[in-house]
């Protein structure tokens, strides 16, 4: 944005300090919404920010948790019994309930920007239809593909993807993560200014202890092979039919492997019988609170999404040394070397490349590349960005 285009902004909202409301309307508490809590400093530091006012879901109680530290006389929240369903982008003109709900908050709370978290597009769709097309709105987009990257079938990710498009063209301003989503965008619809606001990795515990004892306390042999995967456990978006079906083909060679699967979700089933019946050494836990641990006990990080935003465990393993086995996607592309990409489908050899990621030049190299691209990413210059673009003065 232009001087002159700040200068007509201003001119048509009132001065700063600015009242912005935000909202959020998903149950679930993931990568993007942490990624936001470590800017949200930044804003509650800010001079030309007078008043951050929350709307979010009763049932997302550990957002409410998150931000109860933050709680004061800057920042406030509420609450509402709504949620993105399914089919949101089509439905969203019939949610008149929430809608309504929406429009009342932001004139209560005067605001003069609106910001939208959002996981996709299609999340607080009612809020882009329902609030006044005079209303300032910023999206924080941390994803943007289209339907049939997500695995839709033709027919419909074509109209899927007609529908949304005039949702990416709504807010006036929109904050990314990477070059990879902001052309995601651009490839979806979005024809105003969009801003790239990267992430950081998370700081690590100073407790965390070393590789012997994080495998100790873990009671892993000190000599046993980990490949390590961490997150949800989605079929289709992480890849997890891949995985499952390299492990399956590679069984009698990953003898000499054991893996770790840290997380939840509905793949659970299809990994505990893959690992049964290649007789592969695996183990299959919840969700951690310490996951330094596992990366300090870990030797291979695997990542075989067919899409992501800018996953929060890539950065922690980047920034741990471990090296990655990632899937050949855009976000991928953007942060790891070549070296650490592979084609996640069939025929492909897991064992083989379990082997090649793990060798030392290849460990030499991959920590070479992840300490220059971390060298780059700086909390309190992303805290800035993010502030500037929020208040459209980047």
């Amino acid at each position: 944005m232009t001087a002159l285009q700040r200068s007509h902004a201003s001119d048509e909202r009132a001065a700063w300090p600015l009242r912005i409301a935000v909202l959020h309307d998903s149950p679930d508490y993931g990568g993007h919404e942490i990624a936001f809590l470590k800017w949200l400093p930044g804003l509650l530091d800010d001079e030309r920010i007078g008043e951050l006012r929350f709307l979010i879901p009763e049932a997302n109680a550990r957002l409410a948790a998150a931000l109860e530290p933050f709680r004061g006389e800057k920042l406030t929240v509420e609450t509402h019994p709504f949620a993105k369903g399914p089919a949101e982008p089509l439905l969203a003109p019939f949610r008149s309930r929430f809608g309504r709900r929406l429009r009342a908050f932001v004139q209560a709370s005067q605001a003069d920007v609106v910001l939208l978290l959002q996981g996709r597009i299609e999340n607080l769709a009612t809020a882009s239809l329902w609030l006044p097309r005079r209303q300032e709105m910023v999206s924080y987009l941390p994803m943007a593909h289209g339907a049939t990257e997500m695995g839709k079938p033709a027919w419909a990710a074509s109209l899927l993807d007609c529908v949304k498009r005039p949702y990416y063209q709504r807010p006036q301003r929109t904050i990314v993560v990477s070059k990879a989503v902001a052309a995601q965008t651009r490839k979806a619809g979005r024809r105003g200014p969009v801003y790239i606001v990267e992430n950081t990795p998370p700081e690590r515990a100073p407790s965390t202890p070393g590789r012997e004892a994080a495998r100790r306390e873990l009671q892993l042999s000190p000599s046993a092979r980990i490949a390590l995967y961490m997150g949800r456990f989605d079929t289709f978006q992480k890849g997890l039919d891949r995985l499952i079906a390299a492990i399956r083909s590679s069984g009698e060679r990953l003898r000499s492997w054991t893996f770790l699967f840290v997380g939840q979700g509905p793949a659970e089933a299809a990994i505990r019988a893959a690992l049964a019946e290649s007789g592969v050494d695996g183990r299959i836990l919840g969700w951690t609170p310490t996951p330094d641990l596992y990366m300090t006990a870990a030797d291979v990080l695997l990542l075989p999404s067919r899409f992501e935003g800018v996953p929060l465990i890539m950065l922690e393993a980047m920034a741990a040394g471990l090296p990655i086995l990632a899937s050949r996607i855009d976000v991928f592309e953007e942060y790891l070397p070549a070296a650490a990409l592979a084609e996640f489908g069939e025929g492909f050899d897991l064992a083989a490349a379990l082997e090649t990621t793990t060798s030392p030049a290849c460990l030499e190299a991959f920590q070479t590349h992840a300490r220059g691209v971390l060298s780059r990413l700086d909390l309190v210059r992303s805290r800035e960005a993010f502030a500037a673009a929020l208040v459209g003065a980047a």
